[in-house]
């Protein structure tokens, strides 16, 4: 598990492959998690404007691009995305989760 729940925690939106908008920005998740605060590990893993999302199980290479999102944002920890930052990581791969 990449975030620890945590019932006294901050509460996130989890995004997950079935959230991603069939076309436009994805700009939610239908589920909310509760996670340790742990701000720094939080920021690791948190999903923000401009991020792509790829999905590598289940529907391989379904994609979201993320839009302007209300609330702090993970990637669900149960469906496998690669997360890619197109606006200030320069376009690194970041994370293969699985």
């Amino acid at each position: 598990m990449i975030l620890q729940r945590n019932e006294n925690g901050s509460e996130v939106i989890e995004i997950s492959p079935s959230d991603f908008a069939k076309s436009g920005y994805t700009v939610t998740g239908n589920k909310k998690e509760t996670v340790l605060d742990d701000r720094n590990k939080f920021d690791d893993y948190a999903v923000k404007s401009n991020d792509l999302l790829i999905s590598i199980k289940g529907t391989i290479g379904k994609v979201a691009i993320i839009g302007d999102l209300s609330d702090d944002a993970t990637f669900s920890q149960l469906k496998p995305v690669l997360l890619l930052d197109l606006k200030t990581r320069n376009k690194q791969l970041l994370f293969i989760c699985s």
